[in-house]
């Protein structure tokens, strides 16, 4: 092979490695040209890196894809090829992620290790669970101790490698992986935790300690995905050693177990109790979260049982009559006295606005926090979900608190782009998480507990942030909307800060993870934090590049929208063409998004990374909405109710191969269950695929009640379902939906969850939809509508703000809020068929595009998927073109009109309550 040029080039063709898993890309000029070309990647391995160059394939098979729509320069993201089951996915590991992941369930029994190598590459957070079940697959294989090295071998040495190549790169791009840094061993201690030597001299190749604390925390990141707990030691800068004198090094020792102090016989160790109090709606949603991690573990000394502690939630805690020993968590709605607080070792208060902004609870706080006496008191905000805590403003009345406290638990961090922590969990259990751990460290560490001690009244307060077990930048690790002080490196308040290294094990997990928490001093300074999160948004590549000396004033008018104006920045635009940013701490509602465009500037908050990174990096010259969008309170008409509703819950049903169900009908012919088998559809591309049948949970146990053997031969093959024994269902009203038959003269039809434009399908006669999937029956009106701009419009600006991987519509706000016009009309249900939507006008030129919609809405979805999903395509299309004319004539807008003005119109008909 040999080096080309820069490109670009297109995605094409593979070279297959395996059957199954990852495969060579291979690129090409144009679709049929006669050289094929490799990428090579800026870090070897790394599914993450960017192009460096191309190299021309010599004396390959490659295999030859459909057209990718993939094309990529030296510079661009790395792409992959990943086979499964005869089929080639391209794109990023995230992207390909989500296409199988209808098939989640057979990657991971039949090619575990090749499904673990994608979510590590995609950094899913499913990746631990996977771990456990491919340990388990080689232990099967070969072995238990043949199989803990192979797993050392194939999964954990290769991720330790790849996080020492992207340091070295990150510190030096020319600077080639030195023996000195391949040089590490790793060791097992306790059950799950690894323990990995460096070797002496790697702090100094990658620049120092800082450098090095951030590889040593990059490697505690990959603990986690793969559920496991890794610590790292040897990063002491020293001169390097030959290879032959690190490779004779004695390993690293095995820690042995210490006990718990809960549990060393004839301990007098007192166990400490914790109150916290949440007196407000916001403090009484997050309490409900709060769960003990299982183990917490302060270096080799102690471990501690925590989940022995007792999560009890109450009214005023009057006098708990408490007894050493019981190790309660406390949650109670207030405090009657100042005496109630004897007894308890820490007291905290999680406070929402309702509470801060409330004079007369800034007083019971200040005294309560003076009679806490020698117990440390910590005050926990606990932000709206849209917008800061007014903790976070400095123009707010909570300010002198701060200095009554011990010290303030950082919760805003939780949505911080810097989080480290689990970033599946939603935001509310994520401050959950954090108030726990925070509370148990302050009371079971006794170097942490007398920093706390001593802060009380201090001239300057202070933050406690747990910084999670990720990956994570030493001088950005603490950033948030309330704290910036880790984004100033080498001053006083970085040097000022405490830092507390720890292990955590979930009570559902058998593994430890790495997890840390900084006390230093608090120091507010939003537009700091926003410019750090506007380039953390942009990534490396980005074309903003942050002039702070720059000073973009946010315009008189905008600013007079904002609840919180001294939590906004502006931020400069990329090109002298652009729109100056601005950027917030609180959800944009549609006075301010009109606001701004009437200014000629734009404004997001700075959580709403998807949006910043469009209009910052250039990428599109149109721009309208942000996705994040406080929107009024909806009215929900009674007559939508039902029209659209949620496919099956995969608890509702019994699921079992066709041949199965076969077998066993042919087996007991007379079943009652006999006609109540439907086909399931997981998703809508699945259909072709060889798909399971399923009976409804309640139907198969009134059977085995009634003495039905087929009912009962099921139910002694599904061990879990007949433990469980549950006969109500979860989601009962989308199960009697999915099982009713739609009217002679509509079809049924069903889209994808959170897909914008809208994946459209009909269900065929027999078919019940999966929970990710909608259905809605109706005539020609369901395409008309579900295609159109202005659903598309509607929609995504109602998609809830989700830490998971894939969006959700929500049937309260996105269906039965939806003001139709007078063109579509909702009509009633027969028995138990739901709402149907149908065309309310005989008018020949809408029954005619509407039948025609239905019959190309495949077509129409396949053009979005080959072009990206850009909407920009399907818009253009004659028929969509003229159908999202007659739908904004409805609503009486012009078709030149914006994203803005059409939501802006929706929102106005829905408060009409027409």
């Amino acid at each position: 092979m040999s080096e080309t040029d820069r490109g670009p080039f297109r995605l094409c063709g593979y070279v297959p490695l395996n059957e199954n898993g990852f495969a060579l890309p291979a690129y090409a000029a144009h679709p049929g040209a006669n050289a094929w070309y490799a990428a090579i990647s800026d870090i070897d391995g790394d599914h993450l890196a960017r192009i460096r160059c191309f190299e021309l394939l010599e004396d390959e098979d490659v295999l030859s894809l459909p057209d990718t729509g993939i094309e990529v320069s030296v510079g661009d993201p790395w792409q992959d090829v990943f086979l499964w089951n005869g089929r080639a996915y391209a794109g990023t590991p995230r992207q390909i992620l989500h296409s199988v992941e209808a098939w989640r369930d057979d990657l991971e029994a039949i090619v575990p290790i090749s499904f673990l190598d994608l979510l590590l590459a995609a950094e899913a957070p499913t990746a631990s669970k996977l771990s456990a079940s491919v340990l388990s697959f080689l232990t099967t294989q070969l072995g238990d101790a043949l199989a803990a090295d192979t797993f050392q071998e194939t999964v954990l040495r290769p991720g330790i490698l790849l996080e020492i190549r992207r340091h070295l790169h990150r510190h030096d791009p020319k600077l080639e992986l030195a023996s000195s840094a391949r040089s590490f061993s790793v060791t097992e201690g306790l059950p799950g935790s690894f323990h990995v030597e460096l070797a002496h001299g790697t702090s100094a190749l990658l620049g120092g300690d800082v450098s090095a604390d951030e590889l040593s925390a990059s490697i505690g990141r990959l603990g986690d995905l793969l559920g496991i707990s890794v610590r790292t030691v040897g990063l002491a800068a020293a001169p390097d050693k030959s290879h032959a004198e690190l490779e004779n090094a004695p390993a690293v020792p095995q820690p042995k177990r210490p006990q718990h102090p809960f549990e060393q016989a004839g301990s007098t160790k007192r166990i400490p109790n914790i109150l916290v109090i949440a007196s407000d709606r916001r403090a009484a949603q997050i309490a409900r979260y709060f769960e003990p991690p299982g183990e917490m573990a302060f270096g080799s000394d102690a471990i501690w049982d925590t989940g022995r502690y007792k999560v009890e939630k109450t009214g005023a805690a009057g006098d708990p009559m408490l007894r050493d020993g019981d190790a309660i968590f406390h949650v109670s709605d207030g405090v009657s006295t100042s005496a109630a607080l004897d007894g308890y070792d820490l007291v905290v208060w999680l406070a929402g606005n309702e509470t801060l902004q409330d004079e007369s609870a800034h007083e019971r706080i200040g005294r309560l926090a003076r009679a806490a006496g020698r117990a440390p008191f910590l005050l926990a905000p606990a932000p709206p979900s849209d917008g800061p805590s007014f903790l976070s403003d400095p123009e707010g009345l909570s300010r002198r608190l701060l200095r009554e406290c011990s010290a303030v638990i950082d919760t805003t961090v939780a949505r911080s782009p810097f989080w480290a922590g689990q970033p599946r969990r939603s935001i509310d259990r994520r401050i959950a998480d954090i108030v726990v751990t925070v509370a148990l460290a302050a009371v079971l560490d006794d170097r942490l507990r007398q920093s706390l001690r001593r802060g009380r009244g201090a001239k300057r307060p202070t933050a406690l942030t747990f910084i999670g077990a990720g990956e994570f930048t030493v001088e950005r690790s603490t950033a948030s909307e309330l704290n910036a002080a880790g984004l100033f490196e080498g001053t006083r308040e970085r040097s000022d800060g405490e830092h507390v290294q720890f292990e955590l094990r979930d009570k559902s997990d058998a593994r430890f993870r790495n997890a840390f928490i900084e006390l230093q001093p608090l120091r507010e300074d939003f537009e700091r934090f926003a410019r750090a999160a506007v380039a953390e948004a942009l990534g490396p590549g980005g074309r903003w590049r942050d002039i702070s000396s720059l000073r973009f004033e946010i315009p008189p008018s905008v600013r007079q929208t904002l609840d919180h104006p001294a939590l906004a920045c502006a931020i400069p635009p990329p090109t002298i063409e652009g729109r100056s940013v601005i950027v917030t701490a609180e959800t944009p509602d549609l006075t301010a998004l009109r606001e701004a465009t009437v200014s000629g500037v734009a404004i997001a908050r700075y959580t709403d990374t998807g949006t910043i990174r469009t209009l910052l990096d250039g990428s599109r010259a149109r721009f309208d909405l942000p996705v994040e969008i406080r929107i009024p309170r909806l009215h929900r008409y009674p007559r939508n109710r039902g029209l659209a509703t949620r496919g099956v819950d995969a608890r509702d049903v019994i699921r079992m191969s066709e041949t199965r169900w076969r077998e066993l009908h042919d087996a007991y012919p007379q079943s009652e269950l006999a006609g109540q088998e439907r086909r399931y559809l997981a998703a809508i591309d699945t259909r072709g695929i060889d798909s399971d049948l399923v009976l409804p949970v309640p139907a198969v146990w009134n059977a085995v009640n009634a003495g039905d053997a087929l009912a009962r031969q099921i139910v002694e093959l599904q061990p879990k379902f007949k433990e469980e024994r549950k006969i109500e269902g979860k989601r009962i009203g989308d199960l009697i939906a999915a099982w009713s038959w739609p009217a002679d003269d509509v079809k049924r039809w069903v889209i994808e969850d959170g897909r914008i434009p809208v994946e459209l399908s009909v269900l065929e006669f027999g078919e019940v939809p999966a929970q990710r999937l909608f259905q809605i029956d109706g005539d020609g009106a369901v395409p008309v509508f579900l295609m159109s701009r202005i659903f598309a419009v509607w929609a995504r600006a109602l998609l809830p703000s989700s830490t998971s991987w894939a969006s959700r519509f929500q049937v309260s706000k996105t269906f039965d809020a939806f003001p139709f016009p007078l063109g579509l009309s909702v009509r009633p249900g027969e028995g138990e068929s739901p709402p149907q939507l149908r065309l309310s006008r005989s008018e020949p030129r809408w029954n005619a595009m509407a039948e025609q919609l239905g019959d190309e809405a495949p077509a129409l979805a396949e053009l979005v998927e080959e072009r990206g999903r850009d909407e920009i395509h399907l818009r253009r299309h004659p028929l969509m073109w003229e159908i999202d004319r007659l739908l904004l004539e409805e609503f009486e807008l012009s078709r030149e009109a914006t994203d803005l003005d059409i939501l802006e119109r929706l929102v106005e008909r829905n408060r009409q309550h027409d």
